[in-house]
């Protein structure tokens, strides 16, 4: 019996989704009982695909760095609301 967390990061287009999903199952034939969870932008794309598999999700609000000054606010927001997640 495993304690093991796997956890893949990643999301925001399914592209980045793809490399932990075809790696996802060759750690439960390893490990059957490992844990896999997927950090994941909040993005309705993420969850589309990741709802049709059984792995742990944990949506994060994190933004793509912005171009200009404005932006910096809600960046640094999202920033520590998923570094909050992160911890937990």
């Amino acid at each position: 019996m495993s304690d093991s967390v796997n956890i893949f990061a990643g999301g925001g287009t399914g592209g980045h989704l793809c490399p932990g999903l075809a790696v996802a199952p060759h750690l439960l034939r390893l490990d059957q009982d490992a844990k896999i969870v997927f950090a994941c932008s909040d993005r309705q794309i993420d969850a589309s695909i990741l709802s049709q598999t059984p792995y742990g999700i944990v949506p994060q609000a994190i933004r793509p760095m912005p171009r200009s000054p404005r932006g910096w606010g809600a960046f640094i927001k999202s920033l520590v609301t998923s570094r909050t997640l992160a911890r937990r």
